[in-house]
């Protein structure tokens, strides 16, 4: 059920309070009409017919709210279903969330395993390039002491 209808049973709820309270004041006047009856201030005959009309207006009354508050226990039946109905799936769901946070894809192992690798090579080619930079260097070093040493022999000659 949605608030809709919620709504629109609480508010026949409501007129059915409103038309029994209406109810108890005419049957407050019916009881005065009967003490005056037994009284006998009262004509009897007179005052009989309206007394069986409210009985009879009671009764429809009585059997209509019976009607109603079936009606209600039905769809609160109805409505404790669907909650235990969603309730058990959303169970469900969390439990099948759980499953799956837990599952590792296919490859994962053998990523994690080439991921390791990649840093490692990363790390060995890191030394490799400082060390080539490294003998670059002494490489431009020697040369150029040898470039100093020819020009000091050429200038000895």
């Amino acid at each position: 059920m949605d608030a809709d209808s919620l709504k629109r049973l609480s508010q026949d709820i409501h007129q059915a309070g409103a038309d029994l309270q209406r109810m108890l004041e005419s049957g407050r006047e019916l009881q005065a009409t009967c003490q005056r009856a037994v009284e006998g201030k009262l004509d009897v005959a007179a005052s009989e017919g309206p007394l069986q009309q409210e009985v009879a207006s009671a009764r429809l009354e009585v059997a209509s709210l019976k009607e109603e508050v079936q009606e209600l226990a039905l769809q609160q039946q109805e409505l404790y279903g669907a909650v235990d109905r969603r309730a058990g799936e959303a169970a469900r769901i969390q439990r099948q969330v759980t499953i799956m946070a837990a599952v590792r894809p296919a490859h994962q192992d053998e990523y994690e395993a080439l991921q390791a690798e990649l840093v490692r090579l990363f790390t060995l080619y890191q030394s490799r390039a400082r060390n080539l930079d490294w003998l670059d260097s002494q490489l431009e070093a020697r040369h150029q002491a040898q470039a100093k040493q020819a020009a000091a022999a050429k200038r000895r000659v």
